[in-house]
């Protein structure tokens, strides 16, 4: 098994759909799946607007072959038995929206490609484990993506400078806002000394809205609260300004 790493153009792209069509994704775990999805608009949308980005935003393709052959400098020139195990929206979204946007400039839209050549012998196994593998990741929640906003980052520094509200009797903790999936476990060790009250970023957004709604909106549940903390996101203020002893309510 061989690994080589090359990167297409959009067109050259496009072109081996059309001519090959799904018989170049029978190893895929999906078929195309159009281009009503939110992940294939966006697709569609950077080769429209931003072609010259595409390497940076896509993940590129995936593809195996039996075998290929190079030329003097060392450039593919044929692939033999070529199937895209991964990648393949992004290959029919590319097709599709050169088909259809005639001023589409695919030649600008650059792909990287992942191109694992298999012995014949060994391909009944290893293909379907290499499509599965690059198919597999861990699931990232939307709430995931905001982590590194301006107004996560600043909400995380002031819950570093704050103490929780002093109770009688009890002693002064300090507040963790989790803004990364996992960073509580990763750092809690650092605070032995100190009990820490723990705040996840996933949850923030309904207790905002506990504290700004009124109590016909505060009792509605938390799967109720958090679609209306997404709908009510752009409402919210650009940095927070301050912890007071009323987040309380975030520790229940």
């Amino acid at each position: 098994m061989k690994t080589y790493l090359l990167f297409l153009t959009g067109d050259v792209l496009a072109k081996l759909y059309k001519d090959y069509g799904a018989k170049l994704m029978e190893a895929n775990v999906r078929s195309f799946l159009s281009m009503r999805g939110k992940v294939n608009k966006g697709i569609r949308k950077t080769i429209l607007d931003n072609p010259d980005r595409f390497v940076a935003y896509n993940n590129g393709l995936t593809a195996t072959a039996s075998s290929i052959e190079l030329n003097t400098q060392g450039n593919i020139v044929s692939i033999a038995d070529l199937q895209i195990v991964n990648g393949g929206q992004t290959t029919a979204s590319i097709y599709y929206t050169g088909n259809t946007t005639p001023e589409a400039e695919l030649r600008k839209v650059i792909v990287p490609v992942k191109l694992v050549v298999v012995d014949s012998a060994e391909s009944k196994m290893l293909i379907p484990e290499i499509s599965r593998f690059t198919n597999s990741q861990n699931k990232v929640a939307e709430a995931d993506f905001s982590a590194n906003s301006e107004y996560q980052v600043k909400l995380e520094q002031v819950s570093r400078t704050v103490l929780t509200p002093v109770e009688a009797g009890k002693r002064q903790t300090r507040w963790y806002y989790e803004r990364v999936r996992g960073q509580y476990d990763s750092e809690k060790t650092v605070f032995k000394v100190h009990c820490v009250k723990h705040l996840k970023k996933s949850i923030q957004p309904v207790n905002a809205l506990k504290w700004w709604m009124p109590p016909s909106i505060s009792c509605v549940g938390k799967a109720s609260l958090r679609l209306q903390a997404s709908a009510r996101r752009n409402a919210l203020p650009n940095s927070p300004k301050k912890l007071t002893t009323k987040n309380h309510s975030t520790s229940r």
